[in-house]
């Protein structure tokens, strides 16, 4: 049983950084696109930004994901 329980530890101290990277990832690329947006034109490449914007943000607040899309 001891046995068991140390795998599974160890098996979720190996992945917990797995899952912080790729959640890093998603900020950055959302701050990318936040600053694309304050420079974009109003036209098709706006929407384009606030879709994929709301897009990202569906993941991580889904609230304020609706609000981009809106």
């Amino acid at each position: 049983m001891r046995y068991l329980i140390l795998i599974v530890f160890l098996w979720g101290v190996c992945l917990a950084p797995r899952y912080s990277n790729a959640q890093n990832r998603e900020l950055a690329k959302l701050e990318l696109l936040q600053e694309q947006l304050k420079t974009a034109l109003e036209d098709t490449n706006k929407v384009n930004l606030l879709q994929s914007i709301s897009y990202q943000y569906n993941f991580i607040n889904p609230e304020l994901g609706v609000e981009y899309g809106e």
